[in-house]
């Protein structure tokens, strides 16, 4: 091994080294994780719109336009590398125009900036109903998600023709907390989602 290499290689060794060194005599280190190392409860009203149309570009149906309503729940982690939070909603989705159509919603999410979340969806008109099941993908920043979801026909779907070819849906929501309290240690996600 040529000698700059094996020298180089050694000051990045002595320089890990010293520095880990300093920092374990830091007493203000401790101060600085804790500060970056928290987690909070958050419980307050959940608002969305939602786009519903066909994802093979259907001309013939217009797509529905929805808005959301509801209450939500979730757990924010934070630490120095960022923030993760995972949540759960219940949520009325609610379109107007020729045909009101509502949809009951309730909803899972985990997100560090990309979103996985899925709900099941009951929508009606008051006269038929239709249950669908969502996954859905996208990015998501604490309080605020923007998804795209796949919607899974399951029961009654031919029985409703303004939900019958659309597959797909865009949602956007944010959430307006009421309350917040913070967590001293981390347990399972359920656990800290649930508990009082």
């Amino acid at each position: 091994m040529p000698r700059h290499i094996s020298a180089n290689i050694a000051l990045l060794v002595l320089l890990l080294v010293g520095n880990s060194v300093c920092l374990g005599q830091d007493t203000s280190l401790a101060t600085y994780y804790q500060k970056f190392n928290q987690i909070k409860k958050r419980t307050g009203i959940l608002l969305g719109m939602n786009i519903q149309g066909n994802w093979n570009d259907d001309k013939t149906k217009k797509s529905l336009h929805y808005m959301e309503i509801g209450i939500f729940r979730r757990v924010d982690y934070y630490n120095r590398h960022g923030a993760g939070t995972f949540g759960a909603y219940l949520s009325e989705e609610m379109s107007f125009g020729k045909k009101n159509i509502y949809g009951t919603k309730a909803g899972v999410f985990l997100h560090a900036f990309i979103d996985l979340g899925m709900s099941i969806v009951y929508y009606t008109d008051f006269k038929r109903g239709n249950f669908k099941l969502r996954p859905e993908m996208g990015i998501g920043i604490l309080g605020v998600r923007i998804v795209a979801g796949f919607n899974v026909p399951t029961i009654n779907n031919k029985a409703f023709p303004e939900l019958r070819r659309k597959n797909a849906q865009v949602t956007i929501q944010g959430t307006i907390p009421w309350k917040t309290k913070k967590l001293t240690e981390r347990g399972k996600l359920l656990h800290d989602l649930f508990k009082n």
